[in-house]
């Protein structure tokens, strides 16, 4: 079985709020004001979410995908996922067993097909992140594999044969993950 990163927990599912000073923080915070103002949001926490069934899932899939499409053929990619906090909040709950679930495609549109929608703009991805009643919003920093991709449209249930995912070409920007 595959191990989790030395870094986490420990425990089977959590949430653990990162620290200002790691690493880990300064990166993602880095990434989410990559083209946003540091001054048009204010981050109030950043959380790693700990599922080792769902990591150990990732890890195999990276694992399959670079088996079919050669070495880095899983493409790897940190992209951001904004949802309703509310929503983000069964995301990481104990309970649920993955973290993104395609069944919910289509909530906002399926322009490139009906997956799971990460975009590589926190800015973008802030469109769909609604406020809680307190007004506080919700993203996620995703490590996503794309594999290979093609241009997606709206008819997709699944990608192409030889495809893994879909997105929007030629910019790549938005990606649909089945």
């Amino acid at each position: 079985a595959t191990s989790v990163p030395s870094s986490w927990s420990g425990a089977g599912a959590s949430r653990v709020p990162l620290e200002k000073a790691s690493r880990e923080f300064k990166s993602v915070f880095q990434a989410f004001h990559h083209k946003s103002p540091e001054d048009k949001y204010e981050i109030l926490t950043i959380e790693r979410i700990e599922k080792k069934r769902v990591f150990q899932s990732f890890m195999l899939l990276q694992e399959e995908m670079e088996e079919i499409n050669g070495p880095g053929g899983a493409h790897e990619m940190k992209l951001f996922h904004g949802t309703k906090w509310d929503v983000a909040e069964k995301m990481v709950s104990a309970s649920c067993a993955s973290v993104f679930n395609r069944s919910y495609a289509g909530k906002h549109g399926v322009s490139y097909g009906q997956g799971c929608y990460f975009v590589r703009q926190s800015s973008y991805a802030d469109k769909y992140a609604h406020p809680s009643e307190d007004g506080v919003c919700c993203m996620f920093s995703a490590r996503v594999l794309t594999g290979k991709s093609r241009q997606g449209n709206a008819a997709m249930v699944e990608p192409p044969a030889g495809y893994q995912s879909t997105c929007n070409a030629p910019s790549r920007d938005i990606s649909s993950i089945f």
